[in-house]
């Protein structure tokens, strides 16, 4: 409220040395059980969930919440007699979500809105394939190598957002932190070891010096069966 701006929580998971997936992408599952139903939790007490396009045409994202997965009782609405979703905000630079994709990707499964935000640009025109369709909500946000995040959250502020549960690749998750914008980075670290040439969980830098490096807080350390949590603020 003070900031007008949501609470933002950046979900990070990585192996032991720092890698996302594979060189080829192969990435589930990293984390065990365990963490993927924690993952779950903050879904359930978010807001929304921001993403990418990229991120969900690769994996076929849901960015759901999964009840069975749920720890906890959760409420059911009684009107459609499903448990609540929280609001699904892809970034789509490129205009890749098209309409067949509205048919088949299980983001758009369920009756949960999803906000498509894209470039602010006269020449960069939403599609019409895409307008009117029920649950799809448009929005435009200025872009200039990247979405200008502060507008984001300034958007997500106005749409009464207000915790934002971050889930993305490493570009996304990268600028977040490169802009100081997160309140807390929730990381998973499973004991893996994935080696040379796999995809790295932040790609920040070059740095040059030390003065130049992001120094946390380590809030908390839980473990998840075979996994840690690690909850760092800034």
């Amino acid at each position: 409220m003070e900031r007008k701006r949501p609470y933002v929580q950046l979900k990070l998971a990585s192996s032991l040395d720092g890698k996302t997936a594979l060189h080829n992408g192969e990435s589930k599952w990293i984390t065990g059980p365990s963490a993927r139903a924690d993952v779950q939790k903050y879904r359930a007490l978010s807001c929304a969930i921001l993403s990418t396009a990229k991120t969900v045409l690769r994996d076929d994202a849901a960015l759901n919440v999964r009840n069975e997965e749920l720890t906890f009782d959760y409420p059911i609405d009684d009107i459609n007699q499903e448990i609540r979703q929280p609001k699904r905000i892809i970034l789509d630079s490129q205009n890749l979500i098209t309409a067949e994709h509205v048919k088949t990707l299980r983001l758009f499964a369920s009756s949960s809105e999803v906000i498509l935000i894209r470039k602010q640009s006269a020449d960069d025109r939403i599609s019409n394939d895409l307008q009117g369709i029920e649950n799809i909500k448009h929005a435009q946000i200025k872009y200039d190598d990247g979405f200008d995040l502060n507008e984001l959250l300034a958007f997500a502020a106005l749409q009464e957002i207000n915790t934002l549960w971050v889930e993305a690749g490493a570009t996304l998750a990268s600028s977040f932190i490169e802009q100081s914008l997160y309140d807390e980075l929730i990381c998973y670290l499973a004991p893996k070891i994935m080696g040379k040439n796999a995809q790295e969980m932040l790609p920040i830098g070059p740095l040059e010096h030390m003065s130049q490096v992001t120094e946390l807080n380590l809030h908390k350390v839980t473990q998840l069966g075979n996994d840690l949590k690690l909850i760092y603020t800034k």
